[in-house]
């Protein structure tokens, strides 16, 4: 039994033997840590600027994935035909700039809800770059037989980030001030440039970037479209990452409104998905690579679980719920981006995962109104409630199209 355990828990970190993943995984922890901290943050001084206007906060949130909507297929390309390396050395250093400028605002007094939003939209414009280089740098980092784990292990580190991150932003902003949030992140992102820059180049499994010619997005386009097994997850993804996956806004006013939580108390909110999201993607790391029934059954039992935490009677019940939910969103998307990658001609992988950045953070723009006006409209309840239900149904559409495809 010993000796099982041993090889169960090895396996689970087998990622992390080689040097460069290892490098990557430490600053992502670090690095990660500081971006939810001020994602918090920004949430916490959108509504303090604003009143508590939970459209304004839709708003913010929108307009800093607007740019993915937009221009998220120019971003993969230009993953495909450059070093994802230097890209992600990059985009880091501008986001660290965003970072201060927006903690200097705050420090001298001239914030305001115009301030944010500009600062917002540059976030998301350098995210254009930086999030179809990052995901497509994993497999480069480790190659595709350990992918699945490495994703699984990314996911760990996103949750515990997830963990570490609101509730360090709910103290900050209790003891020192709100500003401390966005100085904390600006430093968290050195630890990321050090590790890209301290790995070895020729241990990467990387192939060499394509080169430019005409029409290379549209061929992006036509590849996925005539690829079935690309094209379901992503429909599948672009639902729930419009009308569910808004939980930067959902659960700040589920916290704040319907359970009237301090921001401390809201931090812990999203520390406890953040614990089952942990939990989640150590279980990924140790499976193999998924099947489409698996990813079926994590978006069925991933809406069913939302839809819960949207009835819940009181804080404590929105608190354990949220645990599952978060193990349930991590299986989606492990699962969703694992399948997406492994089934990806590497000469389009940067691409495919820039249409997997459009179907899950792209929509923000879209699913942060609907849901922001639902929770004005109605309640923030109705808002997480309709994502629930969506993804649920969206779960048994795609599971009815593999069964008659015998796909499942």
């Amino acid at each position: 039994m010993g000796f099982w355990k041993i090889s169960a828990l090895t396996s689970t970190f087998r990622s992390l033997k080689v040097r460069n993943y290892r490098l990557y995984f430490i600053g992502q922890i670090i690095s990660l840590s500081g971006t939810w901290t001020q994602s918090f943050a920004q949430g916490w001084l959108v509504l303090d600027l604003t009143h508590d206007n939970a459209l304004d906060l839709g708003i913010t949130a929108a307009l800093q994935f607007l740019p993915m909507l937009m221009f998220g297929p120019v971003g993969g390309l230009f993953a495909d035909r450059n070093s994802k390396r230097k890209i992600l050395i990059f985009t880091q250093t501008f986001s660290l700039l965003v970072a201060i400028v927006l903690g200097l605002s705050v420090t001298l007094k001239f914030v305001s809800f115009f301030v944010v939003i500009i600062l917002a939209v540059s976030l998301g414009l350098i995210n254009v770059f930086d999030n179809p280089a990052r995901q497509s740098f994993v497999v480069e980092l480790v190659g595709t037989n350990d992918l699945s784990n490495a994703i699984g292990l990314n996911t760990v580190l996103i949750n515990l980030a997830r963990i570490v991150g609101p509730a360090t932003g709910g103290i900050l902003i209790g003891f020192v001030g709100i500003a401390w949030c966005f100085y904390l992140n600006a430093v968290s992102f050195l630890a990321v440039i050090i590790a890209l820059v301290l790995m070895r180049r020729k241990d990467l499994y990387s192939k060499p970037p394509i080169k430019a010619a005409k029409n290379q997005i549209r061929d992006g386009f036509k590849y996925v479209a005539h690829k079935k097994d690309l094209l379901v997850p992503l429909l599948v993804i672009t639902v729930v990452g419009t009308l569910a996956y808004n939980f930067q806004v959902t659960l700040l006013l589920l916290a704040r409104q319907s359970f009237h939580l301090s921001s401390s108390a809201s931090g812990m909110f999203f520390a406890f998905m953040g614990i089952g999201a942990v939990i989640g993607g150590l279980i990924v790391a140790g499976r193999k690579q998924p099947s489409n029934r698996a990813f079926i059954v994590s978006t069925l039992c991933f809406g069913v679980l939302i839809t819960l935490v949207a009835l819940s009677p009181n804080v404590i019940f929105g608190e354990v719920l949220v645990i599952p939910m978060g193990t349930f969103s991590i299986f989606f998307i492990a699962y969703g981006n694992t399948i997406l990658q492994l089934r990806s001609d590497p000469s389009f992988r940067g691409r495919v995962m820039a249409f997997y950045a459009i179907a899950f953070l792209g929509t923000t723009p879209i699913g942060s109104l609907i849901v922001s006006a639902v929770a004005s409209t109605f309640n923030p309840r109705v808002a997480i409630g309709l994502g629930g239900v969506a993804t649920f149904i969206t779960g048994v559409v795609a599971g009815l199209y593999y069964k008659k495809m015998r796909d499942i």
